[in-house]
């Protein structure tokens, strides 16, 4: 059984006071954090989990904690099995720990019971370690660790640097290693009090018992973060995204989940060979997208940090997707909670405050941008879409509205709006649909992205060629003109070809062979939305191929029909086929 306890009543039973930790305040402020996403080749026996290269990883892990320091963050935090041993060991006698209300949650390599006791016992010279004993008839050869380090104060009102260590509670299922050799704990702690807001940390299938699901996820559903610290090649199941769903949608929707795991490329030793075990990290915040911070400026700022915004749909919520390549991020996030007046109040989201690259043995401040891949997957793959798409490189949010204008999908009422755009959905698998993310060759968001490519490949094979386009469009047949997305005036919003001091027409490429349904629903929001800001419906184009590979313009090949208008198309009833 699984069982959720407030850290100041084991603290209380250690003689001590719980700490402050001013960041967990219902008072308008933001929390700042510092993630590690770190990638290596894991070795998983029946006595061990850890990484092949252990003094890279020490090294990288010693360079993080005095990052952290350095930046006197809130909030600290690494994945699942990252932090040997030997570096939280080093840190703390160098005296490399966190300062009075700060909190760091690193997640330590496994360990054996035995070697836990020794560990804690040279420790006790430098801090006081808090360990609650497994379970009384657990079995297995090595724990999974959390270690949250902060500083508390004993009864005299000293300040005590503090190690709490929580026990992974569920052993991951289909993993040898972990089903029959982890000895779980039944502890999740909680920091915070009532009426404040709490933080909670799971390690990785903490979330799959039933346990869990039945006692503790209730207790979670109100102000509260969620810290969900993973080695986990599948967080996209069912059974990961169950809590999640009950968190973030039902009321008052004021819990977030940070999930945080390993890099893209980090793999699994198997034997003699290395097999690919982190392909999509899917390293993402979820909050409700109450007050968030969402125009282009903060948007494309926070992207070129490496952190992504999408919206998941089912659930009303705001997805924020971290860049897969192992790095720093340091950002200021919303409180779950905050009670204030005003604007002081508001619940802003993520705001990126820099990402840190391993040079030279250090985490140093990243020089460029965080790779998205578009420029290899979209220009790599299609040079010839260079001139469309090229001088959209600083503005990743119109290039994403122009692709999906130019292929049908994106006419919704408003495409300035990042709820109503396509791609910004965060898929059922939690992979991203974003344009501008191409990391990966798998999962739904990757299929989103093959056909709009496929798709947009052929809008510019026919813009290309002027001379095919139908009457309707002549002007354009006759003079030079651009593709473009204009925010303004508004009225262009769904315009994408441009004549310089003429007219701007609305030309989309709905692929080959598209479905009559299809085509009337995109003939229907063409109309529909030219007409709602006063212009010319007949510039208007939805090209085809049929299945002969034949360019056709739904706009002048339809099959007149009795419901058809008889003001715009004037139809007898004797002109009817039945």
């Amino acid at each position: 059984m699984t069982v959720l306890r407030n850290v100041s009543e084991r603290m209380g039973e250690e003689g001590m006071v719980s700490p402050r930790l001013p960041f967990l305040s219902t008072e308008p402020g933001l929390i700042r954090v510092l993630l590690f996403q770190p990638k290596g080749v894991i070795v998983a026996t029946e006595t061990a989990v850890g990484v092949r290269d252990r003094p890279l990883l020490c090294t990288q892990m010693k360079a993080f904690f005095n990052r952290s320091r350095e930046l006197n963050v809130d909030l600290a935090a690494c994945p699942e099995y990252a932090c040997p041993w030997e570096a939280l060991s080093e840190a703390v006698a160098e005296g490399v720990t966190p300062v009075e209300g700060k909190l760091w949650a690193i997640a330590c390599e496994s360990i054996s019971i035995d070697d836990l006791r020794a560990r804690a016992d040279a420790l006790a010279a430098h801090c006081r370690v808090v360990i609650d004993r497994p379970p009384a008839g657990a079995n297995g050869e090595f724990l999974d660790c959390l270690s949250y380090l902060f500083v508390a104060r004993d009864e005299m009102g000293a300040q005590v640097l503090t190690i709490l260590v929580q026990f992974k509670t569920c052993q991951m299922g289909g993993d040898t290693y972990e089903s029959e050799h982890l000895i779980p704990g039944d502890i999740i702690y909680r920091f915070g009090e009532a009426g404040e807001n709490r933080l909670v940390s799971l390690l990785c299938s903490d979330s799959l018992s039933q346990s869990f699901m039945d006692d503790v996820v209730p207790e979670l559903r109100h102000n509260t973060l969620v810290l969900h610290l993973q080695l986990n090649p599948h967080g996209d199941s069912a059974r990961f995204r169950a809590y999640r769903e009950a968190c973030c949608y039902e009321i008052p929707r004021n819990t977030e989940v940070l999930c945080l795991n390993w890099a893209k490329g980090t793999q699994l030793e198997n034997g003699t060979r290395d097999d690919d075990l982190v392909i999509e990290p899917r390293t993402i915040l979820f909050r409700c997208t109450d007050d968030l911070e969402t125009g282009d400026d903060r948007v494309v700022t926070n992207h070129k940090q490496g952190c992504y915004l999408t919206y998941w749909e089912q659930y009303r919520s705001a997805a924020y997707v971290f860049s897969p390549d192992p790095q720093l991020f340091a950002l200021k996030m919303s409180k779950p909670m905050v009670i204030g007046a005003g604007a002081l109040a508001r619940r802003v989201g993520i705001i990126m405050d820099g990402r840190y690259e391993w040079m030279n043995d250090d985490w140093i401040p990243a020089a460029g941008d965080a790779r998205d891949r578009f420029e290899d997957y979209w220009l790599g793959q299609a040079p010839q879409l260079r001139p469309y798409l090229e001088h959209l490189s600083e503005k990743p949010l119109d290039a994403e509205r122009l692709i999906q204008l130019c292929t049908g999908r994106g006419l919704g009422d408003r495409l300035d709006d990042w709820k109503t755009l396509p791609s910004f959905r965060l898929d059922t698998d939690d992979t991203a649909r974003r344009l501008r993310l191409c990391w990966s060759t798998e999962g739904q968001g990757y299929r989103f992205r093959a056909d709009c490519l496929r798709d947009f490949r052929g809008f510019v094979a026919v813009v290309m060629n002027p001379p095919a386009f139908s009457a309707r469009l002549t002007p354009f047949k006759e003079q030079a003109f651009t593709v473009d997305y204009r925010s303004a005036p508004y009225f262009l919003h769904h315009r994408n070809l441009h004549i310089d001091g003429g007219p701007s027409a609305t030309a989309v490429f709905l692929g080959p062979t598209p479905d009559r349904a299809t085509l009337t629903l995109t003939k229907t929001k063409l109309l529909k939305r030219i007409a709602d800001v006063g212009q010319d419906q007949e510039l208007i184009a939805i090209w085809y191929r049929d299945d002969m590979g034949e360019l056709k313009d739904h706009m002048d090949h339809q099959v007149p029909e009795i419901s058809d208008d008889p003001v715009r198309n004037p139809v007898g009833i004797d002109e009817t086929t039945i």
